[in-house]
């Protein structure tokens, strides 16, 4: 009797690391575009699938079409969002690694941000506050 409970309670522990996934911290990305702070959160999973660059020996994997390509696809073909700039910038603390920082401004005249990695992944950014002091 008593080993029966126990198994039961012992198969009801188990039973929610069944279905468990690993947990990932995203990398915080920090940019900043004219007194700016821009943030973007980047998965580890996302940024080991893309492809690393070095820009002496090897041509750009994704060129700056793709990656408004990308911004396009994401607020859609006829959503009013004009471009602004668009910057290639490396990952920090992350050598190979390149991201574009593209700075729209929505229909109603208000920035928005995405970060592009080089395999096309677009990544929404958003404009930390200042903290007050």
């Amino acid at each position: 009797m008593f080993a029966r409970r126990f198994l039961f309670a012992l198969a009801l522990s188990a039973a929610p690391a069944l279905h468990a996934q690993p947990v990932e911290f995203p990398l915080e990305l920090i940019e900043y575009l004219d007194d700016v702070k821009v943030v973007a959160f980047v998965r580890p999973s996302a940024l080991e699938k893309a492809p690393t660059w070095d820009p002496v020996a090897e041509p750009l994997p994704l060129g700056i079409p793709q990656a408004l390509q990308a911004v396009r696809a994401f607020v859609g073909p006829d959503s009013g969002y004009r471009l602004q700039s668009i910057e290639l910038k490396p990952i920090p603390s992350h050598p190979g690694h390149w991201h574009y920082l593209v700075r729209t401004t929505d229909p109603h005249g208000k920035p928005r941000y995405f970060a592009v990695l080089l395999d096309g992944t677009l990544i929404p950014a958003t404009v930390e506050p200042e903290s007050y002091k």
